[in-house]
């Protein structure tokens, strides 16, 4: 079965102005449940037990060492919910593009074929899962070559990805920019809720573009065999 070739930096998906179009579909707040981006981020986590760790261990690290005690507990309510929506916003949607660019006509298909091989999918073994959880809490290791002087811990590191895969990316920028003004307006008047909620967002979207980066360099770039989960 072919495979259609599609810009791509690091494994991420580069969407094309048509891709665009569709990510605004499936992310639209107007499409049903069940065939929208958490719906999919649900599967490939069903799928892969294993990232459903990487964003508990995220919400519970910003939790416990990261919230500020003047927050009030739905200002912190609000940024954790923001995290989870970043993650299943940034998995359903990198998902979704890798499955209409596969050729194959159900997530099962996809799932069961070329996901793992070429490393769609962050399987995770369990050294990817440590070392994904150590650049969270800023304790893995920096590789000066790359970072020398831009970065003082490892969980700038998503960030700087970030940036640079969206530097790439401009039509999943335009898809997150129009999903968030849409967002930001059923906070109404409450200026302190939207901000939480856009920064937890952020957050979200950043370290689980990492997540795939660091997967695809164990699976892909050094040739890394997934160990049993």
């Amino acid at each position: 079965m072919a495979v259609q070739e599609e810009a791509r930096y690091l494994g991420l998906p580069v969407p094309s102005y048509q891709e665009r179009y569709e990510l605004e579909f499936v992310t639209s707040d107007l499409v049903p449940a069940s065939i929208g981006t958490s719906r999919i981020s649900e599967l490939v986590q069903q799928y892969s037990p294993n990232v459903t760790q990487v964003i508990t261990h995220d919400c519970d690290f910003f939790l416990e060492y990261e919230c500020s005690p003047m927050l009030s507990e739905e200002e912190v309510i609000t940024y954790v919910f923001g995290i989870q929506e970043g993650y299943d916003f940034t998995i359903g949607s990198l998902t979704y593009l890798n499955f209409i660019r596969s050729g194959y006509n159900t997530f099962d298909e996809y799932f069961c074929t070329i996901a793992n091989r070429f490393g769609e999918i962050p399987v995770l073994t369990r050294t990817e899962l440590e070392r994904v959880k150590e650049l969270r809490t800023g304790q893995a290791r920096i590789d000066e070559r790359a970072y020398a002087g831009c970065i003082n811990a490892s969980d700038e590191i998503a960030h700087i990805s970030t940036g640079d895969y969206l530097f790439d990316a401009h039509q999943m920028e335009a898809v997150i920019d129009g999903l968030l003004f849409s967002r930001a307006h059923g906070y109404g008047e409450n200026s302190k809720l939207c901000e939480k909620y856009i920064g937890g967002f952020w957050h979200g979207i950043e370290n689980a573009l990492e997540m795939y980066i660091q997967s695809y360099e164990e699976t892909v770039l050094f040739g890394t065999e997934q160990a049993s989960l």
